[in-house]
């Protein structure tokens, strides 16, 4: 009878909105915040305690779904949190609700479908859970095939955005693997050309690669060269290979620990 009023995308967990324009306007607008925010502090609470995930989505829906001031915002979740620790009766705030919300039957669809949802958020519906929204459709009159046609829509989503989110999340894992892989690639090829430098191999043991790193040291210091060679150029040839000496002995010396 009713299409679902909101969404939920993968990347954050959190619902797409209704704007919910209804819940705003005329003078029963208090009374629709407080009562809608006591049921849902009702359902958040059912099976004990309130998780962190109820509480971003209660500030997800004051600002992104119904677009509250601040000052509204901050009453709203202290309603949520004060029902939260048992203070009211969920059909006495339901009635609460019908007779504030009128003849708009959309309002009590969109509501059920955001106390499913909130419900939904630890993984399935309680039958604590189920009660209370029950309870709810009792008095705004929705049969209980709506009620669980609304929760196989909710469930349905969640299912889908579970996988989608397992997917993004295995193509990020690959992605980073593949980053390693080449990053671990790319050392390996620097260390054989370190290697291959000094004019060793990876196979000789640590004193053979001292001694030969002694030995270039010893033989390709520049101020060595310029006692021989006038030629600027070839100084200057010979200052940048002396340079790549100490940077292969250095990338070695950390690889090796020594």
């Amino acid at each position: 009878m009713f299409k679902s009023f909101f969404t939920k995308p993968p990347e954050t967990g959190l619902p797409k909105w209704p704007p919910l324009p209804m819940l705003l306007r005329g003078a029963s607008r208090e009374t629709l915040l407080v009562s809608t925010f006591s049921m849902l502090g009702k359902v958040a609470s059912a099976n004990g305690k309130v998780d962190r995930k109820a509480s971003e989505v209660m500030r997800d829906l004051s600002r992104n779904g119904l677009t509250l001031r601040e000052d509204e915002e901050l009453v709203v979740l202290k309603v949520f949190q004060k029902a939260s620790h048992g203070v009211g009766d969920v059909a006495h705030l339901a009635e609460q609700f019908a007779e504030a919300a009128g003849n708009r039957p959309k309002l009590y669809y969109a509501l059920i479908e955001t106390l499913v949802f909130v419900a939904l958020l630890d993984g399935d519906i309680s039958d604590a859970e189920r009660a209370l929204i029950e309870s709810v459709c009792e008095v705004f009159q929705i049969p209980t095939e709506e009620f669980d046609r609304l929760r196989k829509t909710r469930e349905k989503a969640k299912e889908t955005a579970t996988l989608i989110r397992e997917e993004i999340e295995q193509q990020q894992t690959e992605a980073q693997r593949r980053l390693r892989q080449k990053f671990k690639e790319s050392t390996t090829s620097i260390l054989d050309r370190s290697y291959a430098l000094l004019g060793v191999a990876v196979s000789d043991e640590t004193p053979v690669i001292k001694k030969r790193y002694q030995q270039l040291v010893f033989e390709k210091h520049p101020d060595r060269v310029a006692l021989r060679e006038k030629n600027e150029a070839r100084l200057m040839e010979a200052r940048e290979e002396f340079q790549r000496i100490l940077q292969a002995y250095s990338l070695i010396r950390r690889e090796r620990k020594f």
